[in-house]
């Protein structure tokens, strides 16, 4: 292990709304697909600290209507990150954008955990995922797999 050339410096919760589906069925399977979420980020530097970066990540999950989910959400986090002067000028956009979403992602899912686990069904884990991307685009992206919770809370 060791320290990350990204230092996440501060970070707060600008929007968080979470809604109960009181027409969830929790004996009914509960996909969470991968369709049903909308993810958007934007990184923006410093123009007096050259090193210093905000990055804000926003997160929602809109399924049709008729989905049998137990809650839908809309998130947004701002994150201030501090690189050390050993990465490259080339490298720290790419850097920043893909390891700082990705910082901002997991706090974001355990916020949603958090405050879903509070909620009348179980609470939502979200789903893993990367904020890489190929420097050269691939041809095609693979189809991501559902992803199912539990739909029984335990007392």
């Amino acid at each position: 292990m060791k320290p990350s050339p990204l230092h996440l410096a501060d970070y707060f919760v600008t929007e968080l709304n979470v809604s109960a589906n009181p027409k969830f069925d929790p004996k009914q399977e509960v996909p969470l697909r991968y369709e049903d979420f909308q993810v958007g980020f934007d990184a923006t530097c410093d123009p007096e600290k050259k090193r210093q970066w905000q990055v804000i990540l926003k997160l929602a999950h809109n399924p049709p209507a008729e989905a049998n989910v137990p809650y839908r959400f809309a998130a947004e986090i701002v994150g201030i990150f501090i690189l050390t002067d050993g990465v490259p000028e080339e490298r720290i956009e790419r850097l920043v954008k893909t390891n700082g979403a990705s910082m901002l992602y997991g706090v974001l899912r355990e916020t949603i955990r958090a405050t879903t686990a509070r909620g009348p069904y179980s609470a939502i884990i979200l789903p893993s995922t990367s904020f890489y991307e190929s420097e050269t685009k691939p041809a095609e992206t693979p189809a991501a797999p559902e992803v199912k919770t539990e739909t029984t809370k335990t007392p």
